[in-house]
């Protein structure tokens, strides 16, 4: 583990975006750090499958919020 990220154990993060590309790659390092990881996607079912995924891998998950921030 990076030491750096070895200094967020038991921290709060929230990720942006997190459910695909460089976001997921973030939430899964988080995870793996024990960060405690809350994401905020757009669709529930990216959401839930970065949940399971990171349950099955890292046997923890991250929380997560449905919902969009663009401007409209």
């Amino acid at each position: 583990m990076n030491p750096c990220l070895s200094e967020l154990k038991n921290l709060t993060c929230v990720v942006l975006a997190g459910t695909s590309g460089i976001g997921k790659a973030i939430v899964k390092e988080l995870i793996r750090s024990e960060a405690n990881v809350t994401v905020l996607g757009r669709r529930d079912e990216a959401c839930k499958s970065l949940a399971a995924e990171c349950a099955a891998e890292f046997q923890r998950a991250p929380e997560y919020v449905v919902g969009d921030l663009r401007d409209r």
